[in-house]
């Protein structure tokens, strides 16, 4: 039987769940900065969207397989795979379709659920050969989150690229920024090499920042 996601996300960074704000969370990470200056809503969303799928294409250039996990906060009894981020993804050209859904409960510190209401957490897992384009299908709805910038994929309120194999993943939080973190340096050390203007902070053991 298959390992669950929960258990291969163990397995491979030493957490169940990738927690929000993933660069302070692994002894190995890169955080970038996506617009940085660049001013007016179209030009900041476009220069996010142009630094993020160059770090992702350097990242994942000899990959065959990545896979995608989308969250998903949702109300408790919601049907994982009846999830309204399918359509809207299809919407805006994402094809893959998610074969393998987790749920798990709300953390208690998460404020994206009103006070009284009981919510959950999907996890929504899909597999795709790194592409630019569908990279920038998944990067359109964190970039654009708070530019007003539409189309947008209603629910979707994170997105993870990982690589399971090398033991890297990729969040992108929001036009600000994007995390890599890495079980080990060897993987994300030629990024910071490639990119240092883009550099907002990087970590190659636990003492750095």
């Amino acid at each position: 039987m298959d390992s669950s996601l929960s258990e291969r996300l163990q397995e491979a960074f030493g957490v169940p769940a990738f927690p929000d704000g993933l660069f302070f969370e692994f002894d190995f990470a890169l955080r970038f900065e996506l617009a940085g200056d660049t001013r007016g809503g179209p030009a900041r969303f476009l220069t996010a969207m142009d630094r993020a799928r160059a770090v992702l294409a350097a990242l994942f250039a000899d990959r065959t397989e990545i896979t995608v996990i989308a969250r998903e906060f949702a109300d408790q009894g919601s049907a994982p795979h009846e999830s309204p981020i399918f359509e809207g993804l299809a919407g805006v050209g994402f094809e893959h379709s998610f074969f393998r859904h987790e749920v798990r409960p709300m953390a208690s510190d998460d404020v994206r659920m009103e006070e009284d209401q009981v919510g959950i957490c999907i996890l929504h897992e899909a597999v795709m050969a790194p592409d630019a384009a569908d990279f920038a299908r998944l990067l359109w709805t964190p970039l654009a989150t708070d530019m007003g910038v539409h189309p947008r994929v209603s629910g979707l309120s994170g997105v993870y690229l990982v690589d399971f194999e090398r033991r890297v993943a990729v969040w992108p939080y929001d036009d600000r920024g994007m995390d890599v973190v890495a079980a080990d340096a060897s993987v994300i050390g030629p990024l910071a090499a490639r990119f240092p203007d883009w550099l907002m902070g990087q970590r190659f053991g636990a003492k750095d920042s």
